[in-house]
């Protein structure tokens, strides 16, 4: 689960600034980053879900940890 977490922050931290900085913000304050990580990837629409978990594939992440995505985490 940390290296899909990882992988996203990566991808966060260069293409929306902004929100990386949030997310660091509540990381930093105790923050859940499994549900960070959940809220953030809820509005992904199935294409965007298809090149994150392929890109993530790419990077070694897994299957069972893409499958536990897939499925959605749980806290």
């Amino acid at each position: 689960m940390n290296q899909v977490i990882q992988i996203l922050m990566n991808q966060l931290k260069n293409n929306n600034p902004q929100m990386f900085e949030k997310y660091e913000m509540l990381r930093k304050n105790n923050g859940n980053p499994t549900a960070i990580f959940n809220q953030m990837i809820s509005n992904y629409t199935p294409e965007q879900m298809q090149k994150f978990m392929s890109f993530a594939k790419n990077f070694g992440v897994p299957d069972d940890v893409l499958s536990q995505v897939q499925n959605g985490i749980k806290p």
